[in-house]
């Protein structure tokens, strides 16, 4: 213990003390509120800058000291893992899922999506930019995605790259331009919708009504149906004689029998109960 007139011998200023030294000055510099609250000297009267402009400038200046590690990465691991917290939040909040949970990283797949900085394609057809990563040779051929981004046809809005099967796997997402045809020279072009209810739709509005060719077909045979159930026909195995309704008519038509829709077919013949005797007449 020292005196109370003895002052406190003072350790050597290390590596760390130059930190975080420059670290306080920075933080003074574009906040005056911790300034003052720190008890820095000649602050008072300044306001700090609560834009999110500032906000930036203060993550910024506090990243070589608070986050060294920062720099090894690129910016999109950490957006993305932030965005990703937002949509599962807001999906909480909204009740469709429930509250997010961590995630190991020996049970899911990693994963980073990347929005922004140097990433596309390379100039061999053969590689892909990555932010902090660099040029990475693709096992395919990029050559189709090439020719529509070289002839302005598409543009590339991000890319995912993720851990697949021991592989690493990235996907583009590419937003492409629609290219309008040519006007034809002469001529009126017209859409043609097939239905059932109608038989076609035409671009126009007009509709054309469907033919009912199977319900005609039946109501037709409806009709013969009921025809032959009030008429007796002749019968050669109880030898009965037709009626004469059915003898005015004519001889039986010759020939196949005409197939109805449904495979519905139907003669003009019939033979009393088993029961009643035959029965001629002169």
């Amino acid at each position: 213990m020292t005196g109370a007139g003895t002052p406190e011998p003072t350790r050597p200023t290390t590596a760390i003390d130059a930190i975080a030294e420059e670290w306080v000055t920075t933080v003074a510099d574009l906040d005056p509120d911790i300034a003052v609250w720190i008890g820095i000297p000649g602050r008072h009267g300044e306001y700090a800058d609560l834009s999110p402009a500032g906000h930036s400038r203060l993550v910024t200046a506090a990243k070589p000291a608070v986050a060294p590690w920062w720099a090894d990465n690129s910016k999109e691991v950490y957006a993305a893992g932030c965005a990703n917290l937002a949509t599962a939040l807001g999906n909480r909040k909204a009740g469709r899922t429930r509250m997010p949970r961590f995630k190991s990283k020996h049970r899911s797949r990693p994963t980073c999506r990347f929005t922004t900085g140097a990433f596309g394609l390379g100039a061999d057809r053969r590689h892909i930019r990555l932010p902090i990563i660099g040029a990475v040779r693709t096992g395919e051929s990029t050559r189709k995605l090439a020719r529509k981004v070289e002839s302005g046809a598409a543009r590339i809005r991000s890319a995912i790259l993720s851990w697949q099967r021991g592989r690493w796997h990235v996907s583009f997402s590419v937003q492409i331009h629609d290219v309008d045809p040519a006007p034809r020279q002469g001529g009126r072009v017209l859409g043609v919708d097939l239905g059932i209810k109608s038989l076609a739709v035409l671009s126009t509005g007009e509709r054309v009504p469907n033919p009912g060719r199977l319900d005609a077909a039946l109501r037709r045979l409806r009709r013969a149906q009921r025809t032959c159930a009030r008429r007796r026909g002749p019968d050669r195995r109880t030898r009965v004689e037709p009626a004469n309704r059915v003898r005015r008519s004519g001889p039986a038509p010759t020939g196949p029998t005409p197939r109805l829709p449904g495979n519905a077919a139907t003669t003009c013949t019939s033979s009393p109960p088993a029961s009643s005797p035959p029965t001629t007449r002169s």
